[in-house]
Formats: structure tokens, sequence, C-alpha cells
């Protein structure tokens, strides 16, 4: 049969998450990256030391913080980092690898192959928000804004929280990855005008067991974690206090360039992690119309009606059930969401600039 390699990812395919939740474990967030026991209590006593010494370090400077223009988003990234920290220790790395275990159980007989799955998207993301973390940190210690003691803890802090949506842009990557390969498969298969009984059952068969693996890959998405969404929640929130923030300080004329540049920078980290699920998600609606159409296009051409049948209520299925994640039934993980976030954000900057105008 078409496509018929193990459905399971392969070892340097789980490296590659493992490096990246490694980097997480290192910023203090706990992930399961090892079934021993012994890793687990040394890993999650590391992570409370570190998470506390951090935000000791940092209640040092905590007028300056407190202080500054954005305290509010300051204080957004603290609660966040923190309770990241709890979460972690609490659900394993918000159940991770549980949640990608259970992707490979999607398709038993191994019909379809996710032998390309590299966490691509992933592991870009991650460098480009390191690489944006280190230059606003570099350029804020060679503007001497803040004392380079204070500068290197906020470094941390904004790395943690970059890195923090790391769980949930592997999750689902993984998910889109498991939708595309199920449409690849399907391309596969297809009906012809004459077909005898023996072919008719056979298709029947397979066209059955494609929507099981379908059932499974939908079922899966009930395992993301309420922790998860908690935190895309959070977030969203830290997120949109910042764009309010950067929208502030551009209406004071008065303000240094030097320091509306790294608010920009800062700004974009944390949206640039919200936008790449709503990007899977949508990608992941996009393989599924993708099925539809392949099924659509199946059915006019057979003219067996047992088989037609079969594939009519695969259609009305899919139809029925696609698949879309919600945040607690507040919003889809699509580009609705982003779409609703950018207008949310616009409406607000435009009342703080009629408020501006009135101070003025």
């Amino acid at each position: 049969m078409c496509c018929q390699i193990a459905n399971k990812l392969i070892k340097r395919h789980y490296s590659t998450v493992k490096i990246i939740m490694s980097i997480r474990l290192l910023l203090g967030f706990y992930s399961k990256i090892h079934d021993s026991f012994k890793f687990a209590v040394v890993a999650k006593t590391y992570c409370v030391i570190y998470s506390t010494v951090l935000i000791y370090l940092l209640s040092n400077y905590w007028d300056v913080i407190t202080g500054t223009v954005g305290n509010l988003n300051n204080l957004l990234k603290i609660a966040t980092f923190i309770f990241t920290v709890i979460l972690s220790l609490l659900t394993e790395g918000e159940y991770l690898f549980n949640y990608i275990q259970e992707l490979d159980k999607v398709d038993p007989l191994a019909l379809t192959s996710v032998e390309n799955f590299q966490a691509s998207f992933s592991i870009v993301t991650f460098i480009a928000g390191f690489s944006m973390t280190i230059y606003g940190c570099v350029r804020s210690i060679a503007l001497q804004i803040y004392d380079i003691e204070l500068v290197m803890l906020c470094f941390l802090l904004s790395l943690a929280v970059q890195i923090s949506n790391m769980t949930v842009i592997l999750m689902f990557e993984t998910l889109w990855n498991r939708v595309k390969s199920l449409k690849k498969t399907m391309e596969c298969w297809g009906t012809t005008h004459n077909v005898n009984d023996r072919q008719v059952k056979l298709h029947i068969k397979t066209l059955e067991e494609y929507m099981f693996i379908y059932r499974n890959i939908l079922q899966s998405t009930k395992n993301i974690s309420h922790a998860s969404k908690f935190l895309m929640l959070l977030s969203l929130s830290s997120c949109f206090v910042n764009i309010l923030y950067v929208a502030d300080i551009l209406s004071l004329m008065n303000m240094k360039w030097n320091v509306t540049g790294i608010a920009i920078i800062d700004a974009v980290l944390q949206f640039l992690p919200l936008c790449v699920p709503a990007l899977f998600g949508e990608l992941a609606n996009a393989e599924v119309e993708n099925i539809k159409i392949n099924l659509a296009r199946q059915f006019r051409i057979c003219n067996n009606d047992a088989l037609r049948s079969k594939i009519l209520k695969a259609i009305k299925y899919i139809d029925m059930c696609p698949i879309k994640i919600t945040v607690w039934r507040l919003f889809n993980v699509d580009f609705s969401m982003s779409l609703s976030f950018f207008n949310l954000c616009i409406t607000y900057t435009i009342v703080l600039l009629q408020f501006q105008q009135v101070k003025i």
C-alpha cells in the first residue's frame, strides 16, 4: 500500500524535541525528558532553586522594575515565569511527551508516514526568539540604560518567558504533521469507475482505517492540557499589555528611540510564539479541507453505491467534527485568534492615543 511506513517519530526527531525541552529545563521549567526517578528529583529541585534565586535577585531591583513605564508588563512577565515553573512541576512539562506518545498511537497499522517530521518551525522559532533576546540584552548593555546585573537578570527572565511557549508550539506542529501525513496518504487512495466486489470491500476497509486514524487524531486534541491553555491565555494578556506599552512610549515624543527599539523587540518576542500555534492550527484545518476535497473527488468518480455511501459518511463526519482547538471555548487557535487579537490591540491603541490627546 502507498506510504505504508512506520508511523512513529524516529529517534532523532525525539532527540530534537528533547534538546529544546532540555534548554527549557535549564531556564527553570521542568520537563520529563528522562524516566529515571532520580533525574526527576534532581531536575525538580534544580528548577525550584533556580526560579527562587532568580526571583530573589529580581526583588533587589523591585523599585526599578515597578518604577519604569512598563511596570505592568514587567510584573506580568514575572507572573508568567512563576506560573510556568509551578505548572511545569505539576504537569511534568505540560504533558508534552505524553501528548506526543498518544499521537504515536493514532495509527496502529502504520498506514501513514511521519518520517519528515523534524520540528523545523519550532526550531526556527526558538532560534529567532533566542537571537532577538540576546540582541535586546546586548543593546541594553551597550546603551547603559540599567545596571548590567539587572540587564542580565531581565535577559534570563525574558528568555525563560520566550521559551515557555515551546511546549504549545511543539504540540501544534506535531498535530499538523500528523494531519498532513494522513492527507498525503489518503491522496494515494482512490477509486475508479469500474471496480469489482473485492476491490469495493478493500476500498471500504481502507477508508474505514483512515477515518479511524482521523478520529484518533481528533481525540488527541483533547489531551492538550489545561496548563498549556492557561499559559496561552496568560501570554496573550502579557503580550496585549506589552503592545499597549509600546504604543504608549511611541506616542511620547520625548522618549528616546533606543528605549523604544528595545520595547518593540520585546513586544515582537512575546507576539511571535503566540502566532505560531495559530499558524499550525490553521494549517491543520487546511489539511482537513484538502482531505474533504479529495473525498468529494472520489465520490464524483465512483459508481458503486456502497462505496459512495461510505465516502459520503466520511465527508459528513469530517464536516461535523473538524479539527478545531479551543481555549476553554473562548477562542479557536487559528488565524481568527491572531486577527481578533490584532483588532483588539488596534482598538485599545486608538483609545490610548485619544487619552494621550486629552492629557495634552
